[in-house]
Formats: structure tokens, C-alpha cells, sequence
């Protein structure tokens, strides 16, 4: 299969999921919503950083996604929340698939994130 091929692929296979997410999470229009978003995603990115910090890459995979943890934490404090770091995830990255996988949620999930912030605020 290739590049091009395995994005859509992993596009349509987790389009549904996406729509969902997308309904839940909303767009930053108030400081509530902006509130849920960062612990939704502090709880997404402390499972998933954690995980990919102890993946033995492949020797010809020269990216590495940015580990965002630290930010969003000091984000949730700066709004008081009371975040904790999820320890677990059922997230295994045992094989090139499932690890490329995970990179395409990230890199979607860096996405979206853009998409939102470039929304003007409507915070309450």
C-alpha cells in the first residue's frame, strides 16, 4: 500500500470516530469549553507522550512527534484545574502499523487544534 493510499485508509477507517470527537469537543467559544478541551486533551496526551517516550523507533523514521505534556499540565494549572497524568494507556506500539497509526492521530490531533485556535475567541 502506498503513502498516499495508507492516509486515506486511515482517514476513512476512523472518520466515524472523529466526527464524534469533533461534536464533543466543540469549538473554543467560551472559557468552559476552552477548560474541557484542555483536560480532555491533557488526558489523551499524558497517556499517549508517556507511551511513545519509551518506543524504540525504527533506525530510518527520522521524525518524532513533540511531546506536549508539560504544556497542556501548565495550561490546566494556569486555569485551575486539577489535571493528573493518566499512567496508563491500553496503547501498545508494537510494530511499524500500529506506531505510524498513532503518529497520524497526533499529527491530526495538532491539526484540529490549529483549526480551533485560528477561530476567533468567543470567550464568555
Amino acid at each position: 500500500m502506498g503513502h498516499s493510499e495508507r492516509r486515506f485508509a486511515l482517514r476513512d477507517r476512523t472518520r466515524a470516530n472523529h466526527e464524534k470527537l469533533d461534536a464533543a469537543i466543540g469549538a473554543f467559544e467560551s472559557l468552559t469549553a476552552y477548560r474541557r478541551y484542555v483536560a480532555f486533551l491533557g488526558r489523551f496526551r499524558f497517556a499517549m507522550d508517556r507511551v511513545l517516550h519509551d518506543v524504540v523507533w525504527p533506525g530510518d523514521w527520522f521524525w518524532r512527534p513533540t511531546a506536549v505534556s508539560n504544556s497542556i499540565a501548565q495550561d490546566a494549572k494556569d486555569l485551575g484545574l486539577g489535571l493528573t497524568p493518566t499512567e496508563t494507556t491500553d496503547a501498545l506500539f508494537d510494530d511499524q502499523s500500529g506506531l505510524l497509526g498513532a503518529v497520524y492521530v497526533l499529527e491530526g490531533s495538532t491539526l484540529g487544534a490549529r483549526v480551533l485556535r485560528s477561530e476567533p475567541p468567543r470567550l464568555e
